[in-house]
């Protein structure tokens, strides 16, 4: 048995384990079926070359040569369709799936027919040396089949490339084009070049896929394009915070949450994990704008009021909200940490205070102006100056520093 065979038995089970493990997540998507299905083809295709690899009868190479044909170009197939998801970022249409599907077909069925068409072997010592049919225009389809996909792939990570959002995904695509260019050369060099020149040197067969699979998982999973998962550690840590804290996905979706949430508003982060965070709170459009402020006035972090749908009543809360950020300063989610502020009630109930004088008082403390503070509540400049006023007597107030320290002494504004 020479060195090539020892690789590919390895390779082989070691892309049968990286294709299961792939599937054993917890919500496995298309890019991780296909991610798989590449490992359990390359897995297969290295196994049957074991005994093509070691035949001692050419009849017997043929046979093997052919079944390890259906399994190469099904990864042609199957690789090309994993980028075309990658992105579309949804399943590919019919026509689309069939255009990638339907070239290796052909090749598959030609070869199976007659591979003397494409490929013929002589025996070199002790091992088998690839001979290519030139004068066959067969075998020039089938080279142009591979170089076929190859471009189409690298069309795919370019075009991925120009509509990336991220910095991550902008350095996938630099890890997925380096992968690519790397694992072609390695096999045009493996496969034919060095082969050619040096007959003493074996043809690489099939266990060149074995670095490109390894670079593929590494770009897909170092660089997490499946979803954000908050750390362990993160889970741990806001559990034991006596706060209610919430961490949010980009688009606002509960991630996680501590027990604090379930005492207060009576939310279970187990029975209830996805569950959109405007749908918990009381005017979830104004929360939905502030965070929406944060990302495009370039804000780290805000405190504000958060009115949540408690069980009984209202749950009014002073809150702050953070963004958080990725190893690669891309946005992953949000951070909200929330403190009940029982001082509210009291404070509304001892000056006789309106729900809109509230969102009035709230909004002055965090240095809105008239303007600014009707725009956000949809009512006339004027009408903002006169609440103002009111509140101002009936605090007995001369100034807005008078408000603020009224305000305080009731925790209304106080930062968390």
């Amino acid at each position: 048995m020479g060195f090539f065979t020892y690789i590919a038995f390895a390779g082989s089970l070691a892309c049968f384990a990286l294709g299961s493990y792939v599937l054993r997540t917890n919500r496995p998507g298309p890019m991780h079926r296909l991610f798989a299905a590449i490992c359990f083809t390359l897995s297969v295709l290295n196994m049957v070359s074991l005994p093509a690899y070691n035949a001692s009868e050419k009849d017997s190479l043929y046979f093997w040569t052919q079944v390890a044909s259906v399994n190469v170009n099904a990864f042609y197939a199957v690789n090309l369709h994993f980028y075309l998801v990658l992105l579309l970022k949804k399943k590919p249409r019919v026509p689309l799936l069939i255009a990638a599907y339907l070239p290796a077909l052909f090749i598959i069925v030609i070869y199976a027919a007659e591979p003397l068409l494409i490929l013929d072997y002589v025996r070199y010592g002790d091992q088998w040396k690839l001979i290519p049919a030139y004068d066959s225009v067969w075998f020039y389809l089938a080279s142009g089949q591979v170089v076929l996909y190859t471009a189409a792939t690298v069309a795919a990570i370019i075009r991925f490339a120009a509509g990336a959002r991220t910095n991550k995904e902008r350095l996938q695509a630099k890890w997925l084009m380096a992968n690519l260019a790397l694992s072609t050369l390695v096999g045009v060099l493996g496969m034919w070049v060095i082969p050619f020149f040096i007959p003493d040197v074996p043809n690489v067969g099939p266990t060149y896929h074995l670095p490109y699979v390894a670079g593929l998982y590494f770009a897909v999973f170092r660089f997490r394009m499946m979803d954000f998962r908050p750390a362990i550690v993160a889970d741990e840590i806001i559990t034991h915070i006596s706060d209610m804290v919430f961490l949010l996905d980009p688009g606002l979706n509960v991630i996680s949450a501590n027990a604090r949430c379930a005492e207060a508003i009576s939310f279970d982060p187990q029975a209830h994990a996805g569950t959109n965070f405007a749908d918990l709170i009381m005017d979830g459009g104004a929360v939905r704008s502030s965070l929406q402020n944060m990302g495009e006035n370039g804000l780290p972090r805000i405190n504000r009021l958060i009115v949540y749908r408690g069980k009984d009543e209202p749950v009014e809360t002073d809150s702050y909200l953070s963004k958080v950020f990725d190893d690669f300063g891309d946005l992953s989610g949000y951070l909200v940490v929330s403190r009940e502020n029982r001082g509210r009630q009291k404070f509304a109930r001892s000056y006789k205070i309106s729900d809109r004088e509230m969102q009035i008082i709230d909004l002055t403390i965090e240095g809105l102006t008239s303007m600014e503070i009707a725009r956000q509540l949809g009512i006339s400049q004027r009408t903002v100056q006169s609440h103002q006023e009111h509140i101002y007597q009936k605090l007995g107030a001369e100034s807005k520093v008078d408000l603020i320290r009224i305000a305080h002494e009731f925790s209304i504004g106080t930062k968390i």
